[in-house]
């Protein structure tokens, strides 16, 4: 192993032992209020293909969400195509309409 190799492979460990670090701090505390990490299925929609969905009259639909702080929001409505994933992710169950939990509105549905 050369010096130059051995070098990546010490910053390449400690690089993940910082990650591995953050991963579990965050999983156990120093997390914002109403924001917590969920288990099992969620859709991943960061960068999703999506087109809104209209009513009858060609209008965009709305939908309202909770907002930080109290109160809600309207935002037009979207239907998205987004991959479905499995494990550990980060939600902010107070907002949106998530209604303060993790769990999914009925079986047939992620967040």
């Amino acid at each position: 192993m050369t010096l130059q190799t051995a070098h990546r492979a010490a910053w390449l460990f400690v690089m993940l032992v910082l990650a591995s670090t953050w991963v579990a701090l965050a999983m156990t505390q120093g997390l914002p209020p109403g924001v917590q990490i969920c288990t099992g299925q969620y859709a991943l929609c960061a960068s999703s293909t999506c087109t809104p969905v209209l009513n009858t009259d060609g209008s965009p639909k709305m939908i309202t969400v909770n907002v930080q702080g109290g109160g809600t929001a309207q935002y037009p409505e979207m239907s998205c195509t987004c991959p479905i994933k499995t494990g550990p992710a980060i939600a902010d169950v107070q907002g949106g309409n998530m209604h303060g939990s993790c769990t999914p509105p009925n079986k047939k549905q992620v967040w």
